[in-house]
């Protein structure tokens, strides 16, 4: 028995002479939004660096301008700024569990289906 009639004929048994296949588009699409979403996140984090350096560099230079040890009346400034960013968490959090709600349910529907199905054959 040679090698031909062992393996399906699909599957090449030398990979050096496999015909290539270029990626199908949909492939191509998800790496691309990896990409370009990975770069996002990067971009997005080292500004977020630079900035709180830069704010940090401009607040000193502005208690040593005006002299003062603190710089009063920015409560309602941080309070605002981190209730937005709990929104936003809580928009992205809500967000992710609505996408994993729906194949759950799918799931637990079709579960119901057949065993509803058995049953009445039963």
């Amino acid at each position: 028995m040679n090698s031909s009639e062992t393996t399906p004929p699909s599957i090449p048994t030398n990979l050096a002479t496999a015909p290539f296949s270029f990626p199908s588009a949909s492939r191509m699409i998800e790496v691309a939004f990896l990409f370009f979403s990975s770069a996002v996140a990067v971009t997005f984090f080292v500004s977020s660096l630079i900035l709180m350096n830069l704010g940090r560099r401009l607040g000193a230079r502005y208690l040593v301008r005006e002299g003062t040890p603190t710089v009063t009346g920015l409560n309602a400034v941080e309070g605002a700024v981190f209730a937005l960013m709990g929104l936003v968490l809580a928009f992205a959090i809500s967000y992710v569990i609505a996408k994993l709600d729906v194949p759950m349910v799918s799931i637990f529907n079709r579960t119901m289906r057949r065993s509803a199905g058995s049953a009445a054959l039963r």
